[in-house]
């Protein structure tokens, strides 16, 4: 090892509130990703939002992931007087909380700023960088803020769900929410985003913006999964931690797999993700041919015994992973328009995937696949090369490298 290279390499900061270990869910994913891209081009400190983790993992991530320190979330806004008078305003606190400034983030910020001379700083979500309060320290380094999911879109897709008087409360939290998010774009040096279509949902005073599109997890996998699979399984994957995924699979089980199950009495559904056993769950078993599973370490196993994976999220912002991991492990999927947006350049209705809307169509599709193994490993097959040309880490880490440079190469003032 070049010893005079290491250190003259340039320091970079990584905000987050997503731990980049254990990679085993889609945020941490994207943090681990991301951290292993900007640790190509320069030495990488952590300073970690996170709720109470365990001994092994806190050290895994001092010795790899060279964390400076792991901050407890706190209910600081309960300090702040003038917040509790917004609760006379429905949606009003819950859209202003994310965004307040930790006094205590950003006093740890800038002691890490005052020890080291960092030529960047790279920020997971804008709440997270609203907390450290980054874009106000004086003397700062560049920002660069991994946008991911873009936050007031996330409120509209949920408002599109209710009706009444809190349709109220959701156009109050849309503003707030989207006044902070364009506030901290505009500050901030640089921004990645996660799809074309969110490029309009940028302000126009913008500095630096690009594309920095999700890909497949393919470190976290045992191995390449056989082509064929066993009996008549379709497979669901997602964090029971994130309600999103909850409501979607539950609305599926209510709506579609009655249908399914109609016509293929053999078929079953299988649910793995991490997180605690939602409420749900118990409505789920007693449907025919459904098996909440859970977390599981062997995933691939669990794509090995399916036929294809299902995605029926019609909520949320930013790009769906679980459309993007089936390839990974040669099976195909039945997908949401929702869902398959940011990936819809690359992957086709018919030509890789199937995209469904209504509950009828689901449940038809995902027929059609059990039906029709020609169909059905045609799809993968044509999917998996589809992912590998377009979403890889090379062109993931090449997008954070060339975004990246004119930052690192930057000279510091004295």
């Amino acid at each position: 090892m070049d010893l005079q290279a290491v250190m003259t390499r340039p320091r970079v900061l990584l905000l987050s509130r997503s731990a980049p270990w254990p990679p085993v869910k889609g945020d941490a994913q994207r943090t681990n990703l991301l951290y292993r891209a900007l640790a190509q081009v320069a030495e990488v400190d952590l300073l970690l939002i996170e709720h109470r983790l365990p001994a092994s993992e806190l050290q895994v991530l001092r010795d790899d992931f060279r964390m400076l320190e792991c901050l407890a979330p706190a209910d600081y806004w309960r300090k702040i007087r003038w917040l509790h008078a917004t609760k006379l305003v429905p949606g009003a606190r819950s859209a202003i909380k994310p965004f307040l400034a930790n006094p205590a983030f950003r006093e740890r910020l800038r002691r890490a700023l005052a020890d080291t001379d960092y030529a960047a700083i790279v920020c997971r979500y804008l709440p997270t960088l609203a907390k450290f309060d980054a874009l106000s320290l004086p003397g700062r380094p560049p920002v660069l803020v991994d946008i991911d999911d873009m936050d007031h879109r996330q409120v509209a897709s949920e408002a599109a769900l209710v009706s009444g008087w809190r349709k109220f409360e959701y156009t109050i939290r849309y503003q707030i929410t989207r006044s902070a998010v364009l506030r901290l774009v505009r500050q901030a040096d640089h921004a990645w985003i996660t799809r074309s279509s969110d490029i309009s949902e940028l302000p126009e005073e913008t500095r630096s913006h690009s594309i920095l599109a999700n890909i497949p997890f393919r470190d976290h996998q045992p191995g390449p999964t056989s082509a064929k699979a066993r009996g008549d399984s379709i497979l669901f994957v997602g964090t029971m931690q994130w309600y999103v995924n909850v409501r979607a699979i539950d609305h599926f089980i209510r709506h579609v797999w009655p249908q399914i199950r109609r016509t293929c009495g053999t078929a079953e559904l299988r649910i793995v993700g991490s997180g605690p056993r939602p409420v749900a769950a118990a409505s789920w078993d007693a449907q025919d041919g459904v098996n909440f599973i859970g977390f599981v370490e062997d995933l691939a196993g669990e794509y090995a015994r399916s036929l294809f994976s299902i995605v029926p999220i019609r909520e949320g912002a930013g790009t769906k992973i679980k459309v993007l991991e089936c390839f990974a492990f040669k099976r195909t999927c039945v997908t949401t328009r929702h869902s398959l947006t940011g990936y819809e350049h690359a992957l086709e209705h018919e030509k890789a995937l199937l995209v469904a809307d209504s509950d009828a169509e689901f449940s038809a599709q995902c027929i059609r696949l059990l039906q029709d193994p020609v169909l059905r490993d045609g799809l993968a097959e044509a999917g998996e090369r589809k992912v590998a040309e377009n979403f890889s880490f090379d062109s993931f880490s090449s997008q954070v490298h060339a975004d990246m440079q004119k930052y690192l190469s930057r000279e510091r003032p004295k």
